[in-house]
């Protein structure tokens, strides 16, 4: 067989993950508007510099021109400094920006390695409950019977047990959520 061609399998030819991905990335209008998007916003965090001088703009107070609307010569306006505030919101979209990168690739390192180190066997917590108390100090209220204000006032503890029902909520709750991640998964094609 020749190097020159990729394999059939099953009559289709066989590509790359990194090539059907891209292309799904490609039909998803949503995901190109997004990515174009923060195309934009990382390459103005990028030249900052070279679009808005900080001296002037950012730092420097301007007060024949404090609050101005927006207008073309400040698309956002002006703080009560005269600075220009689109200046201000793309030098500290750069702090943002590695503020998110640092959390994200914290997270990413994180579960990478919970990830590798999991081996299949069932998920085991433990859930504590606290009985709901009795409010032992007199609470305002209605009674709603003769349309008064009244004080209620209760006397000992009178806690309820919910345990009982906690179980069965826990559990469907813990189910519900490996459902929607399964169908997630399901859904991008991981499954």
């Amino acid at each position: 067989m020749s190097e020159k061609y990729a394999p059939e399998v099953g009559g289709f030819k066989k590509t790359s993950q990194w090539k059907t991905t891209f292309r799904r990335l490609c039909r998803n209008r949503g995901a190109v508007i997004g990515m174009v998007i923060l195309f934009i916003i990382l390459m103005m965090a990028l030249f900052a510099d070279l679009l808005f001088d900080y001296e002037t703009m950012v730092e420097a107070n301007n007060i024949p021109e404090r609050l101005l609307a927006p207008c073309w010569a400040h698309p956002f306006g002006t703080d009560q400094f005269g600075r220009d505030m689109l200046a201000r919101v793309v030098h500290g979209s750069r702090i943002s920006l590695a503020v998110s990168a640092s959390s994200v690739t914290f997270s990413l390192v994180v579960g990478g390695i919970l990830g590798a180190i999991t081996n299949g066997m069932p998920v085991v917590f433990k859930v504590g409950f606290k009985p709901t108390p009795s409010i032992s100090l007199p609470q305002k209220t209605i009674n709603v019977a003769e349309h008064t204000n009244t004080v209620l006032e209760i006397k000992g503890r009178h806690d309820p047990c919910i345990v009982q029902r906690a179980v069965p909520v826990v559990e469907g709750v813990t189910a519900w959520t490996v459902l929607d991640m399964l169908l997630t998964a399901d859904i991008a094609g991981e499954v």
